[in-house]
């Protein structure tokens, strides 16, 4: 459920964003790899093994570069995502106290009075 509703997010904002139909279409090929997908040799060597396989890279893959920064952010992010609890389990475990009143009063306040500064519509190239 999480691929299937991470990628239909991902694909529809891009309507909300593209100027033109033709826009849209272009970054939903480039995000489906039919502009061609590369790998750097680096990380081609690295997933040689998968040639044992069937999997091949041929030379679509050849410029997509990932250092050990991109590799250690990827993986702490999916630890947070599956260790933590999401909302739905805290909110069975939520217990208001006088802490979290106070929190909900700050941010409540802080939201009135910025209510008059102006902010673009969502949706102002509909």
């Amino acid at each position: 459920a999480w691929f299937i509703t991470f990628n239909f997010i991902n694909i529809t904002w891009i309507f909300f964003r593209a100027r033109e139909w033709e826009d849209a279409l272009k970054v939903l090929h480039g995000m489906m790899g039919l502009n061609g997908i590369v790998l750097s040799e680096k990380l081609s060597a690295k997933v040689s093994f998968l040639s044992h396989y069937g999997v091949t890279f041929g030379e679509y893959f050849v410029n997509i570069e990932m250092t050990s920064k991109d590799l250690r952010f990827l993986t702490a992010v999916l630890f947070l995502t599956v260790v933590f609890k999401n909302t739905n389990q805290r909110a069975e475990r939520f217990k208001p106290n006088w802490i979290t009143l106070l929190f909900t009063a700050t941010i409540f306040i802080y939201t009135i009075l910025n209510l008059e500064k102006v902010s673009e519509f969502l949706y102002f190239n509909f």
